[in-house]
């Protein structure tokens, strides 16, 4: 199903595989940043948790995308391409 000409099906995969990539991220982000902590590196360990919030805030707003493309492709629209 199309909206607007934007393949939905390919559009929700191409988000969710993008949410569990920042899961990957955030998940290194937070061994790199114990490992700056017990180094006691401590600008390295503040960075990394800057690094961390903002992954989590990153998936945050693609799982609401997501949500949001769930509900339009449950609404039923779509477009038709007629040949002219």
């Amino acid at each position: 199903m199309c909206i607007g000409g934007v393949n939905l099906p390919q559009f929700k995969l191409s988000i969710h595989q993008t949410i569990e990539l920042g899961k990957l991220y955030e998940k290194h982000t937070k061994q790199w940043r114990n490992i700056a902590k017990n180094a006691d590196l401590k600008s390295l360990t503040s960075e990394l948790s800057t690094a961390g919030s903002k992954i989590s805030e990153s998936i945050s707003s693609l799982q609401k995308v997501l949500e949001e493309l769930n509900r339009l492709s449950s609404e039923g629209e779509s477009v038709t391409i007629t040949k002219i």
